[in-house]
């Protein structure tokens, strides 16, 4: 019986005729096999089959799996074969006991297990058993070679042992028993279609069976075009024993002279026709960015979908819908288009997944406070969302992370409850057994126990549960095929491994599918993505293990990497029915350009660029066009855009539709100067006496700053001990220090002799003043107090090596404060208003003179020279100077800074010529050192006047934002980042 191939380009009728062949033989009382590439696949075939007929009363719909497996049943061989998860780890197993010189080395690696999983099944696809083993026999030469083949061959072995069939290995014996056994199949007919790069195996199954029934296989393919070439392999192949060729003519299977044009010219150097005229069939989208580019192409689908094209009939083609997926999703959901990506995702990328392993990560590897709430806060726990919020608030407060700290505190605060799940899962002795019946407890957490129909967020939910399941079911699996059970370890990292495919395909969906599973498909309209360099055509995609020789030694059909991509694209560009959508990143999202694919040239080649018409988005076209905004709100930004040209008719169109105010608000956003407005506000800073001298600092420094932590006062979350809580224990610690100093080492000034004795001295007030501090435990805690003990022992032999005529006297001097000694209660009274503030230290001249010097002390390893403090307005020392001289009786003689880290210079003002250990930069003469405080005294008065008149600039004194400013305020300031 002769093979008959059925040949002809796409959409010329080659499956049409299948059908109606498959048909016949159903009426005739046959049991024909139609095999097709992947299981959606299936139900479409029966779709379409039933769409000719009002019913088909036998035969089987099925794909190349299911047609082995049949073979191996009728030959009475076990066709169960060995599920991916225990296939693993007997891989890992043999790798292990392998003994691996030259693969030493790269099998440490996770990977290596997966990758050679995939070159077992390229080698088992390749041939059938008893030709691959003579292949592997000649391919085994010392070195890489043979190594490879002893892991094949130990594999091998290992299945044998355990009784059990490979997957691939049982397709390898099915064709083989097709060769060899009668009763291996009987004079059913087989059709199949959709395959361009069938596998080895497969090949030599269709000739076997072309032996025995009536064969038939439909290929797009003619002879002589560049865009077939990657079926040609197929098609020799099948042509080397007897055959019956059918070739169609090419029809017009479109409802565009464009469309077709294009697939009868694309990639033909001949001489073609010249292209009709343009229909606007092809449309070339241009975008910046994975997500520029998935924002374009679901506008264009909204806009198909509202001229009345059904969701279902567009379909959006990818290389890799993977990397496309959360673009794509966002970008659809934003304007309200339901769609289904038909990729592989990793349990990780779920909700569902992510709540499930961080439950894991918390129970049995002591994971932090992240990893637990994010399982309480999911839907799965059964946990109020208030409880969670208000549990992880305290825990946050008191700085608890990490997993004794979070199980300590929720017990003490008697939120012990929270800890059931992980409790159960740690007291469990069988993990797989436990994370089953979490399963159990999360599903019905999430979904009741009703059969209530799931909306898409639990469609969501219900795969990945499935997935989890089946990956359950595998490791329940493995204790029968002798292989020891799973530990935590092993069970959390399966789990982690899990991928499955979420798509369902169904209607009112737009289908974002594989270039691959696509080919059977048919659409109104079509979508192309990826057409930039680097997309297609791609780089040659080989498994690592096989050269390009190597594989050609072991039988591995390797397609030319350019005749496959021109496949494709060929496949992709002959789905529309009406139109085609090629869409290309013009730049990546770092702003890099990107070439376009030379495949866009050969397009424009076939059809002209008249037949092409060019979209482009450009990274600064924010809004649509008004009569093209998908929703309200786009309709808005869209007007308001027109208030730049045409401002009286966007002004008549809003009134029209109710938007004036929010047009009038968009219109004054970015006119409106910068002023705090509100009346309340502006009496309550009129009216305010008195202002801390860090509150002026703040301002000066940037006043939209001193907005943000004065009026809007954004807190941390998290508790830390972070650079604020250290300075106030260093203030705490040194003002302990000096004031038992006297009594306890005898002295007013430190000097070298006194430094061991000092130093025992200063870490017991550092001990006395972190009682009442909450310190992070573990090692990072120990570690920060360890630092600070440091600087405070490096601040009290810089402060023994320094030289000055005057001693310590004073500390913590508080002035406008109601804690401050009665006279100095008032504060520093200048230009209508007070000044408050704490002076860490006044030195005093031992004699009888009124000579002194303030100090403040800096927790970081700098302090600022006289010019900073002036260039800077920084207005500490030069207002302590002055609080020293009117309010206290003293003559002052040096403001200085002294840094705890770092070189801990004394670094300030100083008169010339009575402070000897400043540096000399920052000595001056008596007239310089009081002109300095009289313009800081200027500046403070300016300060005031912009503050009680609202007067909130964008003015950092810098020019530009600091890093640790943009880090905290970053999402409250309104400077124009």
């Amino acid at each position: 019986m002769p093979l008959t191939l059925l040949l002809g380009p796409a959409n010329c009728g080659k499956v049409a005729q299948l059908f109606d062949r498959f048909a016949e033989q159903v009426d005739a009382g046959a049991a024909p096999t139609l095999v097709v590439p992947t299981r959606p696949d299936v139900e479409l075939a029966e779709r379409d089959l039933l769409a000719r007929r009002s019913a088909v009363l036998g035969g089987m719909i099925g794909t190349f799996e299911d047609l082995f497996e049949r073979v191996l049943e009728r030959c009475g061989e076990p066709s169960a074969a060995l599920a991916t998860l225990p296939r693993r780890l007997v891989l890992e197993q043999v790798v292990r006991e392998a003994g691996l010189d030259q693969l030493a080395a790269p099998s440490r690696f996770a990977g290596f297990v997966d990758g050679l999983g995939r070159m077992f099944n390229d080698l088992a696809g390749s041939a059938p058993p008893e030709l691959l083993e003579r292949r592997l026999a000649a391919f085994a030469e010392p070195g890489r070679g043979l190594e490879l083949a002893v892991l094949h061959g130990a594999f091998r072995a290992r299945l044998e042992e355990l009784g059990i069939r490979d997957r691939a290995g049982g397709h390898g014996r099915a064709a083989e028993l097709l060769e060899t056994r009668l009763e291996a199949w009987d004079d059913s007919p087989v059709f199949t279609y959709g395959f361009e790069d069938m596998s080895g195996v497969q090949l030599a199954a269709l000739r076997a069976l072309a032996a025995r029934c009536p064969v038939m296989v439909s290929l797009p393919y003619e002879p002589g075009r560049p865009a077939l070439a990657a079926v040609r392999p197929s098609v020799a192949a099948l042509t080397e024993g007897p055959h019956e060729l059918v070739e169609l003519p090419a029809a017009d299977h479109v409802d565009s002279r464009t469309l077709r044009h294009l697939e009868r010219t694309l990639f033909d150097e001949r001489d073609a026709p010249p292209p009709p005229e343009r229909d606007g069939a092809i449309v070339l989208l241009e975008a910046c960015g994975v997500r520029g580019v998935a924002d374009q192409v679901a506008f264009e689908a909204l806009g198909l979908i509202r001229r009345g094209i059904a969701a279902e009939q567009i379909a959006v083609l990818a290389t890799d819908t993977g990397r496309w997926r959360l673009a794509l999703e966002s970008a659809f959901s934003a304007l309200g288009v339901p769609v289904d990506v038909d990729a592989q995702v990793g349990l990780g990328e779920t909700a569902f997944g992510q709540a499930l392993l961080g439950l894991l990560r918390f129970a049995w590897f002591d994971g932090d406070r992240a990893d637990l709430f994010r399982f309480l806060r999911s839907p799965f726990s059964g946990v109020p969302r208030a409880t969670a919020d208000y549990a992880e608030g305290r825990l946050r407060g008191r700085g608890a992370l990490r997993h004794d700290e979070v199980q300590g505190l929720l017990e003490e605060l008697d939120y012990a409850r929270l800890l059931a799940a992980p409790d159960r899962l740690a007291a469990s002795g069988d993990p797989a057994a436990a994370v089953g019946d979490q399963l159990r407890r999360m599903s019905a957490s999430a979904a009741g126990l009703t059969a209530n129909r799931l909306t898409g967020a639990g469609e969501a939910h219900a795969a990945a549960l499935r997935a989890t399941l089946r990956t359950l079911e595998q490791l329940a699996g493995v204790v029968g095929l002798g292989l020891e059970p799973l530990d935590r370890v092993g069970v959390a990292g399966q789990l982690e491994r899990t991928v499955f495919r979420p798509y369902n395909g169904g209607a009112g969906r737009v289908q974002a599918l594989d270039l691959r599973r696509a080919r059977t498909r048919r659409f109104q309209a079509v979508f192309v993505l990826g057409l930039e360099e680097g997309g297609l055509p791609g780089p040659a995609r080989e498994n690592p293990f096989l050269s390009g020789d190597e594989a050609g030694a072991l039988g591995v059909s390797r397609l030319d990497p350019l005749e496959r991509d021109r496949h494709l694209f060929y496949t992709a560009v002959t789905r529309p029915w009406r139109h085609l959508f090629l869409c290309r990143q013009a730049a990546d999202e770092d702003g890099r350009l990107l070439e376009p694919s030379p495949f866009l040239e050969d397009v424009v080649r076939s059809v002209g660029e008249d037949g092409v018409d060019l979209r482009r988005r450009a990274i600064g076209d924010l809004t649509h066009p008004l009569e093209q905004a998908p929703s309200e709100r786009e309709r808005q930004r869209a007007l308001a855009r027109e208030l730049r040209t045409r401002p009286d008719w966007a002004a008549a169109v809003a009134d029209r539709h109710g938007w004036t105010r929010k047009l009038e608000r968009a219109r004054l956003a970015y006119r409106r100067r910068p002023q705090l407005r509100n009346a309340t506000v502006l009496a309550a800073l009129a009216a305010q006496e008195r202002f801390s001298v860090t509150e002026l600092e703040k301002f000066a420094e940037c006043s939209s700053a001193w907005f943000v932590e004065r009026f809007l006062q954004p807190g941390e979350i998290d508790y830390q001990f972070g650079p604020k809580e250290t300075g106030s224990v260093a203030h705490a610690t040194l003002h302990k220090f000096h004031e038992r100093m006297p009594s306890e080492l005898g002295v007013e000034r430190l000097t070298e002799h006194q430094l061991p004795a000092a130093v025992e001295l200063m870490r017991r007030c550092l001990q006395d003043s972190l009682g009442g501090v909450r310190i992070p435990a573990g090692v990072a805690g120990r570690a920060q107090v360890r630092r600070l003990e440091r600087d405070l022992e490096g601040f009290v032999a810089s402060e023994a090596t320094f030289d000055s005529p005057l001693v310590p006297r004073d500390y913590e001097v508080r002035f406008g404060t109601k804690t401050s000694r009665p006279d100095l209660q008032h504060g520093l009274r200048l230009d209508g208003f007070a000044v408050s503030g704490t002076i860490d230290r006044i030195d005093r001249d031992p004699g009888m003179s009124a000579r002194g010097a303030v100090w403040d002390y800096k927790t970081g390893k700098g302090a600022r020279s006289a010019k900073q403090i002036e260039t800077e307005r920084k207005l500490q020392l030069p207002l302590y100077i002055l609080v020293a001289r009117d309010m206290l009786g003293i003559e002052p003689v040096a403001g200085l800074y002294r840094a705890l880290g770092g070189e801990r210079r004394a670094r300030g003002m100083a008169v010339e010529g009575e402070m000897e250990g400043v540096m000399a930069n920052d000595r001056m003469q008596p007239e310089l050192f009081w002109a300095q405080v009289d313009r800081a005294v200027g500046y403070a008065n300016e300060i005031v006047a912009r503050i009680r008149s609202g007067a909130v600039h964008h003015d950092p004194i810098s020019g530009s934002c600091p890093e640790w400013c943009l880090r905290q305020a970053g999402g409250i300031c309104r400077v124009a980042k």
